[in-house]
C-alpha cells in the first residue's frame, strides 16, 4: 500500500508536464524601446526622470483620449500648425494643455467626439480607437458613405495587422491598452507608407531619411543588456546571455501575482513545462539541457482553468561553453547556493574524497541512511510541486523529486556533473540521478561503483527498500529506466 500512495504521489507531482491549450503571439518592439526612440526623435516626453536620470515615460499608466490625440499629432508633424491654429469645437471635456491637438485632429477629421457635444478627454482610450486614428493619420478612409471605405470601425484592428501597423496584439477586444502601447503603435506607424505612397510617413513629415527611424529604434533597444528579449510592457524579460552555460532567466511581473507557465522548447522539440504562480519580478533560472541548436522560450499566463494565453517568447541559437555545463549549477528543480544546508554537508561529507565516485557514494549513502520516504507527502503532492532542498533537509524525509533534487545539487557543489532524470522506471513515472566521471563519461541510472563493479541506483528505490535485495537488483537493471526529461 505504502508503494501505492509513493507512486501515486509521484504521478500527481509530474502533472506539471502536462499543459492545456496556448493562445496568443509573441510581440515585437518593446514599448520601452518604442518610447526611447521616439523621445529620441522628439515626439514622445516623459513625466519626471527615474532615479537612475532616464526618462520616465509611465509605459504602464492609463492612456487616455486627449493623451492619444497628442501623440497623433506629433507623428504627423504638425504639433507646431496645432499650436499655432484657432480651433472651434463642439465640446470642452479636455484638459486646456490638450486643446490645441484635439483641435487640429478633430478639424482634420482624425478624431470625432464620444457624442455631439462630448470628446472624453480625459477618458480611457480603447487599442480599437487609437488605431483607428492612427489608419486615418496614414490616409486610409472609414467613411462608408462616399463608397471608398477601405476599413470600418469595426474592422480596424483586423485591418491595421494588414498593413502591418498591428502584429496581432491588439484586437478589438483588447481591454488594457496604456500609455506604452501607444508608444508601439505611433513609432511602428511612422516606418508605413501613406496609402497611396512608396515612402514612409516618417520621411514625409520629417524630411529625414527612413535610415533615422532605423537609428533610433537601434539606440533605444541598445539601451537593454545584449541577449534580452523583452515583452513590449517591459514585464517580461527573457535573459539568454547566460545560455553557453546552459541557463536561460526568466522573469515576470504580472498584476495579481497570476498562475504562470514556462515552456522551453528544445532543439529536439521536446517541451519541458514550468508552472508557478511567482509573477512579482523575480528572476528563475531555466536549464538548457539537450545539448546546441536553436531553443524557443515562451511565459504565459493562466487565463482559466487549462487556457493560457501569450505574455511573450522568442527564440535563440545555444552554444554551449561545455556539454557538461548545464549540469554544474542550479536551476529551477535543483536550486542551492553555497548557505543550502546540504551544500555545506556536502563539503564536510566528500572532504576526504579523492575522486568522483567516491564523491558519488559518500553523498548516496549519506542521504539514504538519513532520510526517509514520506508517503504522506507524496499521496498530497500537487502539480507545479518544486523540491526545497533545504526543507527536505530539516525534516529528514521527502518524496523522489527531493531526494533527486538534493543529491543532485550536493554532487553538483562537488564539481561532479549530474543529471536530476525525470522518465520511467519499469511503468513508474520517477526521478533518479545520472552521473558523469572523466574515466567512464555518463553513467546512466546511477549511483555507486563498491570497488569491483557499478552499482545502477536510484537513490529513492534503494532508500524506500532500505536497499534490499529485490530493489536493488531492480535498480542495477539499466533496461527498467526510460529518461523522458533532464534538468
Amino acid at each position: 500500500m505504502k508503494k501505492t500512495f509513493a507512486i501515486l504521489g509521484f504521478i500527481m507531482m509530474v502533472l506539471i508536464l502536462a499543459a492545456g491549450p496556448f493562445s496568443g503571439a509573441a510581440r515585437a518592439i518593446s514599448q520601452e524601446a518604442a518610447a526611447n526612440a521616439l523621445n529620441q526623435l522628439g515626439l514622445m516626453d516623459g513625466v519626471g526622470t527615474n532615479s537612475d536620470g532616464s526618462v520616465n515615460f509611465d509605459l504602464q499608466g492609463t492612456a487616455n483620449r486627449q493623451t492619444a490625440a497628442t501623440m497623433l499629432v506629433r507623428v504627423l508633424g504638425h504639433e507646431a500648425d496645432a499650436a499655432s491654429g484657432s480651433w472651434r469645437l463642439p465640446f470642452s471635456d479636455y484638459d486646456a494643455w490638450a486643446k490645441p491637438y484635439v483641435g487640429y485632429a478633430y478639424q482634420n477629421g482624425l478624431v470625432n467626439g464620444v457624442s455631439a457635444s462630448s470628446f472624453g478627454g480625459t477618458g480611457t482610450v480603447t487599442a480599437q480607437q487609437y488605431i483607428t486614428m492612427i489608419l486615418r493619420a496614414l490616409g486610409y478612409s472609414d467613411k462608408e458613405s462616399d463608397g471608398n471605405a477601405d476599413f470600418s470601425y469595426s474592422s480596424s484592428c483586423a485591418f491595421s495587422q494588414s498593413i502591418g501597423l498591428n502584429d496581432g496584439s491588439y484586437t478589438n477586444s483588447t481591454k488594457t491598452f496604456r500609455r506604452g502601447d501607444i508608444a508601439v503603435i505611433s513609432f511602428t506607424a511612422l516606418g508605413l507608407s501613406p496609402k497611396g505612397t512608396k515612402t514612409t510617413l516618417y520621411a514625409q513629415t520629417t524630411g529625414k531619411p527612413a535610415s533615422d527611424l532605423a537609428a533610433a529604434e537601434k539606440a533605444a533597444a541598445a539601451a537593454d543588456p545584449p541577449n534580452v528579449s523583452r515583452s513590449r510592457d517591459g514585464n517580461v524579460a527573457i535573459d539568454y546571455g547566460g545560455s553557453a552555460g546552459g541557463i536561460v532567466k526568466v522573469s515576470a511581473k504580472v498584476p495579481g501575482n497570476a498562475k504562470l507557465c514556462v515552456i522551453v522548447t528544445s532543439p529536439k522539440g521536446n517541451q519541458y513545462k514550468y508552472f508557478y504562480t511567482d509573477a512579482t519580478g523575480v528572476s528563475q533560472d531555466f536549464v538548457l539541457s539537450e545539448g546546441n541548436g536553436t531553443y524557443q522560450v515562451g511565459v504565459y499566463k493562466n487565463v482559466s482553468g487549462t487556457t493560457y494565453t501569450t505574455l511573450h517568447a522568442t527564440s535563440f541559437s545555444v552554444k554551449l561553453s561545455s556539454d557538461l555545463s548545464p549540469f554544474l549549477r542550479a536551476n529551477y528543480y535543483v536550486e542551492y547556493s553555497s548557505s543550502t544546508k546540504a551544500i555545506k554537508a556536502a563539503g564536510t561529507i566528500c572532504k576526504s574524497c579523492a575522486t568522483e565516485l567516491e564523491k558519488v557514494e559518500a553523498v548516496y549513502y549519506y542521504v539514504i541512511n538519513n532520510f526517509t520516504y514520506d508517503y504522506e507527502k507524496a499521496a498530497a503532492v500537487q502539480s507545479g510541486y518544486r523540491p526545497d532542498i533545504d526543507a527536505f533537509w530539516d525534516s529528514k524525509k521527502g518524496i523522489c523529486f527531493d531526494y533527486a533534487s538534493a543529491m543532485t545539487a550536493m554532487l553538483r557543489s562537488q564539481g561532479v556533473a549530474s543529471k536530476l532524470v525525470i522518465g520511467y522506471a519499469g511503468t513508474v513515472y520517477h526521478a533518479w540521478l545520472n552521473v558523469y566521471t572523466k574515466e567512464t563519461g555518463w553513467i546512466e541510472a546511477v549511483i555507486y561503483f563498491d570497488g569491483a563493479n557499478w552499482k545502477l541506483m536510484d537513490p529513492t528505490f534503494a532508500s524506500t527498500g532500505n536497499s534490499s535485495e529485490a530493489i536493488m537488483k531492480f535498480i542495477n537493471d539499466p533496461s527498467n529506466y526510460s529518461a523522458k526529461y533532464a534538468y
